[in-house]
């Protein structure tokens, strides 16, 4: 089976705060789809706009044409009635960014069929270079009572606002807060 990562030419970080730890089932289908194990960065950074924004700076001065990133409880799965296997997500696209939907402790969160997560998506050195930093912030309402916009938002806006387009593909199991180890 050809790989779906070109080893010479993807960089791949991995989020593993709180933890440090990184799934298993994650690790071995990065590394069997053609990940290089030379060209994995693990980050264990709190906060989750700095650990992101760490992340890109880390996958931009990498040099390397294809970045790929993923929380560290996300584990790739098969194909179901219900969902695709996570495979789809690294297939050829059209589009700029392409994100993995993956379960998620929010009502709702994959509704809008425009909506990113950052769980695990990639993109490419080239697309990536047009948004400027920082590319994660979380933004407040103006009495800062309320999260008017995630992380994953803001960073959605910044790329569309300079014309990238984001997909999604694939489907990936995801850990919920506060559910037992799998």
């Amino acid at each position: 089976m050809p790989l779906l990562l070109d080893p010479e030419d993807t960089f791949v970080v991995v989020h593993c705060y709180p933890t440090g730890h990184v799934y298993p089932w994650l690790l071995h289908w990065l590394l069997t789809n053609g990940a290089a194990w030379d060209r994995l960065r693990f980050s264990n950074i709190r906060g989750i706009p700095i650990a992101y924004n760490q992340g890109v700076k880390m996958a931009l001065e990498s040099g390397m044409s294809t970045l790929l990133f993923a929380d560290h409880d996300v584990i790739p799965v098969g194909a179901s009635p219900s969902h695709p296997a996570t495979n789809k997500f690294l297939e050829p696209t059209e589009h700029d960014i392409v994100c993995c939907p993956c379960r998620l402790d929010i009502p709702g969160a994959w509704a809008d069929p425009d909506t990113f997560h950052c769980g695990m998506w990639r993109t490419t050195r080239e697309a990536l270079l047009k948004v400027s930093a920082p590319w994660f912030l979380k933004e407040h309402t103006p009495d800062g009572t309320a999260l008017s916009k995630c992380e994953c938002a803001y960073f959605a806006a910044k790329a569309r606002e300079v014309g990238l387009t984001i997909a999604r593909k694939g489907w990936a199991d995801h850990r919920s807060r506060g559910a037992p180890e799998t």
